[in-house]
């Protein structure tokens, strides 16, 4: 397009956009499952739009800002749905990184890459140059991301009429002025701006997909309570930051009440670190001290009770006395509302299974269990599987992972109670209402690509369609999934 305009060649913006789309999509055709391929044309699309004349008046530097801030709005929409939020600083950003990296960065790398074959001394001079100039715009760029932080405006979790009406503002945004109906574009794209406002159930339980640790969210009306953090690895990466945070974000929860870490193996509070830094956790309870994270606001022993919106929560286990396995350290954690029940136990094994059946007896039947270990053949006795007999039994295990969890006889157990067992390897996240119902997060929040088809009477429809089937049923929908030990009792509310 720019040699075209180079030369004096009359051109169609729209005709050169689609002329790099079809090369793309033939060179790479899965770049659009990538969010940078539709933010990237859009982008173009959006400064290339004739309303982007209007933005051009002014001084250089007023019709630069002006059109780094159409395209933040226009991009909005496409924001929401693929990285669920946006920020404010955008512009700002773009007016530092546009300057340094067309004029300096890209020019110098073109002509570090034409003087390597010719000179590699004079090529790398001119590579390390460039790479000076990338850590100073690294520097710059971190420190804004740490403002942006408190600066950012959240579409979290969008619905479909948000998003919808967003598009419609899109369009009515990019139309030149003048044009009747244009201005109404900021009351359309409103919605996807406020906070998410859903909660509203007493209890609202999700059992996120860590692999090989633990992460659950509870949420009350107006508390949220998260046990444990997943698990971190020494490359660095951690599921605090990458499973727990986003998932927060998106059910625009800002503030954790309270933090409860089960105990200190790294697959339980390797993401609390990155907890700390992403949202405000106003108190949090350990068995004892938890490596760098020192000494907790609380200690986690049994006894320890409190109440949120008409829901108890009881510590069941450990004692004042720790006992000498970390596992057995675990806080055990009763969540009881008017109609649900749920038992959460980190990694205690039999000896303290044994203890608090002794303690308890029948008093720890419960709707849903988080299975001890993970599923390892160390934990969940018969006789625990009896006391609680739960409806279901979750292993938040890793897909494939070595040790093998959850074991076949510890699964056996817990059918034989006539429990159905479920492995958030299989299922993703798992969301549990108050009312009973569950939502496995890998079916209702597929990929387009992904396909698990469900049996219906005369047909069979993908998981996209188990949204509408489900908010217009008020029975159980038969469902024959590819993964049989998913769901046991064959039906997905």
């Amino acid at each position: 397009y720019l040699a075209a305009r180079q030369y004096g060649r009359e051109t169609s913006s729209s005709h050169v956009l689609l002329l790099a789309l079809f090369v793309v999509l033939a060179g790479d055709p899965l770049a659009v499952t990538e969010a940078g391929f539709w933010l990237s044309f859009a982008a173009v699309a959006i400064l290339l739009a004739p309303a982007a004349r209007d933005s051009r008046r002014g001084g250089k530097l007023l019709a630069a800002y002006r059109l780094q801030l159409r395209v933040l709005l226009g991009l909005c929409p496409l924001l929401a749905l693929l990285l669920g939020q946006t920020s404010v600083l955008a512009p700002m950003v773009n007016m530092l990184a546009i300057p340094l990296l067309g004029f300096t960065v890209v020019p110098l790398l073109l002509a570090a890459m034409l003087l390597l074959p010719l000179s590699s001394a004079a090529g790398g001079l001119m590579l390390d140059g460039v790479n000076q100039l990338l850590e100073v715009y690294w520097a710059a760029l971190s420190a804004l991301a740490r403002f942006a932080e408190t600066w950012s405006l959240a579409a979290l979790y969008p619905s479909p009429a948000a998003l919808a009406l967003a598009a419609v503002a899109t369009l009515l945004f990019l139309l030149p002025r003048g044009l009747p109906g244009r201005s109404a574009w900021p009351l359309l794209i409103l919605p996807l701006l406020l906070p998410d406002s859903r909660g509203g159930d007493v209890l609202d339980v999700t059992v996120l997909d860590v692999g090989q640790g633990t992460s659950v969210v509870v949420r009350t009306r107006e508390h949220v309570l998260v046990y444990d953090t997943g698990p971190a690895y020494s490359g660095g990466f951690d599921a605090g930051a990458a499973v727990l945070l986003p998932f927060l974000r998106r059910q625009g929860i800002a503030r954790v009440d309270r933090l409860v870490i089960s105990h200190g193996d790294t697959d339980h509070s390797g993401g609390a670190a990155s907890l700390f830094k992403g949202v405000a956790v106003d108190s949090w309870m350990a068995p004892a001290e938890i490596g760098a994270l020192g000494k907790p606001d609380q200690t986690c022993h049994a006894g320890t009770a409190w109440q949120w919106d008409g829901v108890e929560f009881e510590i069941l286990h450990p004692g004042r006395f720790l006992p000498a396995s970390s596992n057995n350290q675990s806080c055990v954690l009763k969540i009881e509302s008017p109609s649900m029940r749920y038992l959460l136990v980190g990694d205690i094994e039999r000896s303290v299974e044994r203890s608090l059946v002794r303690k308890f007896g029948p008093a720890l039947e419960t709707d849903i269990l988080l299975i001890p270990h993970h599923g390892s053949d160390s934990s969940s006795s018969y006789d625990f599987t009896w006391f609680t007999r739960p409806q279901m039994a979750v292993a938040s295990a890793g897909f494939r992972n070595r040790f093998g969890h959850p074991t076949e006889k510890v699964v056996m157990r817990y059918r034989q109670q006539g429990s159905a067992v479920v492995n958030t390897a299989d299922t993703g996240a798992l969301q549990f209402g108050d009312d009973g119902s569950y939502r496995p997060w890998r079916w209702f929040y597929t990929r387009y690509w992904q396909h698990y088809p469900c049996s219906l009477p005369g047909k069979v429809v993908s998981s996209w369609m188990l949204e509408a089937l489900v908010a217009f049923s008020a029975t159980p929908i038969p469902c024959e999934t590819a993964t049989t030990n998913a769901v046991d009792d064959g039906f997905l509310w």
